[in-house]
């Protein structure tokens, strides 16, 4: 229900009117204790964007005070406009006006479905209760788990794995008892449900070495997380007596015991029966359950008295699922294979419950019929919870699949660096079937080309710690995309890998060393120095950026222009992007590796070249510090001006295609010398990327 000031805008008749809602912060809680859905909705937007309200305006809703003197420094007052965008949405928006001596202004939108007279007459709000601990959100877990069982074909599970260690739960006289069971020991257990949860910093129960024989008699309950003892009542509930948590069911000091079980965690959660997610949880002392607005979570009906027109007020349906990509919980690495490995993946957050299958995203507020869209439900990743569609799709889909797992979980923060090809690892085996080839540090040897194409979406450095050669993307921090490469032709023949893993059973998860030998062309950067070449320094000024040297280089020399042009600059050993390169200029090269055809007719192309510094130039061995993506058009006349050998038609077929590019940058790097080539750059050489 709207209180009276709230209910003063939805008798206007001219929409271009603003008027005041509340003169001060009063008004606001005054509403919020009538349970008023538009003050709630504003006070939940104040506490999202400032961080120093006043303690009137903290906390839940219910637990709103009235103001208080003290309070009369913190000036506010909110005002509404009513917008008609189209016939078919109309947007009101509330402003606010904050300590406004500080002009200090922000907006809060509602998007508005205008219904149908009838079909809003009839509209009945979707009542829910105000906590996540209730019969109603239960119905709907069960619900959800039931139907996956008995309808998902994706879902159906062989109960064939159980892990090595089990938390057991038995329930006496209202009490809880945990004890650590071996299975190996103890036999097959039946189901089992698996738990994902941050850590925190004051976690303080986990098993080790000292500890472990104490809790295979009983794991004491007065030192139970909160949401550990969740965890323990939904299970039980489900008639499951077993959990398996990470932090109690893997010796924690014992490096050895790490190595064996995280190479496991495929097999872990894809045979759990479920896996319950503590996703808004932060510390140890917050459980699965929480306290909401109920009145937030239902959509409200307003009817437009003076203009005849019903209005029906919600989130936005893909919002819903957007926002579960960005929980707390949803931005730690290791979650993000828990969450897809998991057959069925229900997500405790402050608003809402979230279940997840291979064959539905739903939550409480909203069922999988409605389009949602978010991580899981990606065009190109629908189906691939299920090994069985992952084994049935396209090489394509497969590969732009990984690429996006990828990007989306180079996004979340791996507490221990080197951890960052370990907390994938269950992917990758998960995906090993459907690429039928080797795994090279988070790459696919069936894919090496287009593998090699990655790139920095937050700036390119590589980490000190080798945890990753140069050319994986796991060697740098934060997020990585892939350029989405068309019809194309391989530029370089890969005759040799290596792979040396820390386990040595375990090729998916960390590494000693890696590297890659291939056959292509390597040429300089940059011309300085030599005096025959034709293309000196007429646009390449040495107080240019190295990228702005880069790029102008291929401007120059192509006829081109770069769509990207990455460079390390700590490779570099250079502080800011602008600064000055100190490597000379037959230190750097490009190595052509993958030329695509943008237009269909080989003559508008595009060119991914690695760039490359030189390690030990004797021997050949070079690191990757960038990358390069340029355009340029095969048979424009200009860039074979100079040339004694110009084509004298355009390319037929793509192998003709890349006969001319190699015969066009053969032309352009004729006088350029490779000392570690023996002073031959037009003919192809071995070389070892590391």
């Amino acid at each position: 229900m709207d209180c009276d000031r709230c209910q003063i805008w939805t008798q206007l008749q001219d929409p271009s009117v603003k008027i005041i809602l509340h003169h001060n912060t009063a008004e606001l809680i005054d509403g919020i204790r009538r349970e008023c859905w538009w003050c709630i909705r504003i006070l939940k937007h104040l506490q999202y964007e400032f961080k120093s309200l006043p303690d009137s305006l903290q906390g839940h809703p219910s637990d709103i005070s009235y103001a208080t003197v003290s309070e009369s420094s913190f000036e506010f007052r909110s005002f509404a406009r009513l917008d008609i965008s189209s016939d078919h949405y109309w947007k009101s928006s509330a402003h606010f006006e904050i300590n406004g001596k500080h002009d200090v202004l922000c907006h809060l939108d509602f998007s508005t479905r205008r219904r149908k007279p009838k079909e809003a007459s009839n509209y009945i709000p979707h009542a829910m209760v105000d906590n996540t601990n209730s019969q109603q959100t239960w119905d709907y877990v069960t619900g959800r788990l039931k139907n996956c069982e008995v309808n998902h074909v994706s879902c159906q599970q062989l109960l064939s794995y159980m892990p090595s260690r089990l938390i057991e739960i038995r329930e006496e006289n209202g009490k809880f008892h945990f004890r650590l069971i071996l299975t190996s020991n103890d036999g097959p257990r039946g189901r089992y449900i698996t738990l994902s949860h941050r850590w925190g910093k004051d976690v303080t129960l986990r098993l080790t070495t000292q500890n472990l024989y104490a809790f295979m008699v009983e794991i004491p309950q007065q030192k139970m997380p909160q949401k550990y003892i969740d965890a323990a009542v939904i299970a039980l509930r489900l008639k499951i007596p077993y959990l398996w948590i990470d932090s109690l069911c893997i010796i924690q000091d014992s490096s050895d015991d790490w190595d064996q079980e995280s190479g496991t965690m495929d097999l872990v959660y894809r045979h759990a029966y479920c896996n319950l997610a503590a996703t808004s949880a932060i510390n140890s002392s917050e459980g699965l359950f929480y306290r909401r607005s109920s009145i937030q979570l239902c959509p409200h009906k307003v009817h437009l008295s003076k203009l005849g027109a019903s209005l029906i007020y919600n989130d936005s349906d893909t919002t819903l699922f957007v926002k579960l990509d960005t929980e707390p919980l949803n931005l730690r690495g290791w979650v993000c294979q828990e969450r897809l490995l998991a057959t069925r993946n229900i997500s405790f957050t402050q608003r809402l419950v979230y279940f997840e299958c291979a064959e539905e995203l739903s939550c409480e507020a909203m069922d999988s019929t409605e389009a949602p869209c978010g991580f899981r439900f990606d065009l190109t990743c629908r189906d691939l919870w299920s090994l069985a569609s992952l084994r049935n799709m396209s090489f394509e889909d497969a590969q732009l699949f990984w690429h996006e797992i990828l990007s989306f979980y180079s996004t979340a923060h791996v507490t221990v660096a080197s951890d960052r090809l370990v907390a994938i690892s269950g992917i990758a085996k998960f995906c090993q079937p459907a690429f039928r080839s080797d795994y090279l540090a988070g790459l696919w040897t069936i894919n090496l080309a287009r593998d090699l194409c990655w790139y920095s979406k937050s700036g390119l450095g590589h980490v000190l710690d080798y945890r990753a050669p140069s050319w994986s993307w796991a060697s740098i921090n934060g997020r990585v995309a892939f350029r989405h490469i068309g019809e194309y032709r391989e530029l370089v023949d890969f005759t040799d890998t290596y792979l040396a893993p820390t386990i040595r059973t375990n090729p998916y998860g960390a590494i000693h060393n890696s590297w890659i030998r291939l056959i292509g062309w390597v040429f300089p950067i940059f011309h300085k120095g030599c005096d025959a070449c034709v293309h000196q320094q007429r646009r390449i000024s040495e107080t240019s950026s190295f990228r702005s040297r880069v790029e102008n280089f291929i401007e120059d020399m192509m006829e081109g222009w770069a769509s990207l042009a990455e460079i390390d600059d700590n490779s570099l050993k250079v502080s800011e992007l602008n600064a000055l390169s100190p490597l000379e200029p037959m230190d750097c090269f490009l190595l052509p590796i993958v030329c695509e055809d943008d237009d269909g007719c080989y003559t508008q192309l595009r060119l991914y070249c690695l760039i490359l510094a030189a390690v030990t130039p004797s021997r050949g061995i070079y690191q990757r510090i960038g990358l390069l993506d340029f355009a340029f058009d095969l048979m424009n006349d200009r860039i074979w001006a100079t040339s004694e050998d110009s084509p004298d038609e355009d390319p037929q077929s793509s192998e003709q295609m890349v006969e001319y590019v190699l015969l066009l940058m053969k032309q352009k790097f004729q006088h350029c010398k490779v000392p570690s080539h023996e002073g031959n750059t037009l003919e192809r050489h071995e070389i070892t990327l590391v």
